[in-house]
């Protein structure tokens, strides 16, 4: 008896990960061999690869307007198109925007849903106009220069220098969005 439980288990679970593992076949969508149970990030999970060069390497692999990936289990779209891409960011927003990770951290209007996204949105929409932006490009250009103008202060005399990437990007960005958002005060 135990046998034939065990063996029908085996059987069901074998059935389910093929089944969630064939979905874009079945749905006529090219996709990314997947390898149970990592998905496309097999390279990732096994610290080969970082998961933007994993997608970076599906991406150019393919050349159809979208390509389906798995992500462990769960089927995703990698959009190729631009237009495809315009259409689904403006367009067809409101059925797209509860998509994606949900994580603990991340309350920003890329992983939030439903109310507290239509909240948020609400609030930072007037603040990224493209009249605003446009108003944005004199001072990002500004600071960009003397980002490198300080690069190349270091290189000086020097056929090469070891810079802490990190820590100079940080403060870029945040020089930024403290001169971007203290103009419009």
């Amino acid at each position: 008896m135990w046998f034939i439980l065990i063996t029908l288990a085996i059987v069901a679970v074998t059935y389910l990960i093929r089944r969630q593992y064939t979905y874009w076949e079945r749905h006529g969508v090219v996709c990314d061999k997947a390898e149970i149970p990592f998905g496309s990030l097999k390279d990732t999970a096994l610290g080969k690869k970082d998961t933007g060069f994993v997608f970076h390497d599906i991406y150019n692999r393919f050349k159809s307007r979208y390509v389906g990936v798995y992500l462990l289990f769960k089927p995703a779209l990698l959009i190729r198109d631009v237009e495809l891409a315009r259409s689904i960011e403006v367009k067809d927003f409101s059925s797209f925007h509860d998509r994606g990770t949900d994580t603990l951290i991340s309350k920003n209007l890329f992983s939030l849903r439903g109310a507290a996204w239509k909240s948020l949105r609400t609030k930072l929409t007037p603040l990224f106009s493209t009249g605003k932006l446009k108003a944005m490009l004199p001072t990002v250009n500004d600071i960009g220069d003397k980002l490198l103008g300080h690069l190349n202060s270091q290189l000086e005399g020097k056929s090469s220098v070891s810079v802490d990437m990190k820590a100079m990007l940080t403060t870029y960005a945040v020089d930024i969005i403290g001169s971007v958002f203290s103009d419009w005060t």
